[in-house]
């Protein structure tokens, strides 16, 4: 909550817990991982519309939970492939922004603004070791 940049937004401070599984022989391993945080995004009514939009479009960091699967493999001293794949289901936020409707600073309407996120990525590094 205190961290430039993201102080100016609102953000709250979050915990994070985080499990990872390696499981290693000679040449190659295989891991598995589980992220969960809760949302450091919270509605700011209103009075914080502006910043309400630019997180909910411009930083939507509204994830909890990332799964993740990966392996490495070593051809030789010198060379190692590793590949790894992430999910993050959905989530779904909506909060309150007011609506210019007419040209008078009073001319504002109560609506909302709803944003879902969810992530997927694919990771392929092959390593050169000298």
């Amino acid at each position: 909550s205190d961290a430039k940049g993201y102080k100016d937004f609102k953000w709250e401070d979050q915990n994070v817990i985080m499990l990872g599984y390696q499981y290693a022989q000679d040449n190659w391993a295989l891991r598995a991982g589980y992220n969960h945080a809760t949302s450091p995004i919270k509605d700011q009514g209103y009075a914080g519309t502006l910043i309400n939009i630019m997180n909910e479009l411009g930083f939507p960091a509204i994830i909890e939970d990332h799964y993740t699967v990966g392996g490495s493999y070593a051809f030789t001293k010198m060379t190692s492939l590793d590949l790894a794949y992430v999910y993050s289901p959905e989530v779904t936020d909506e909060y309150g922004i007011m609506v210019q409707t007419g040209p008078l600073p009073t001319d504002v309407t109560p609506s909302t603004i709803k944003t879902s996120h969810s992530q997927q990525a694919v990771t392929v590094q092959l390593n050169f070791n000298f």
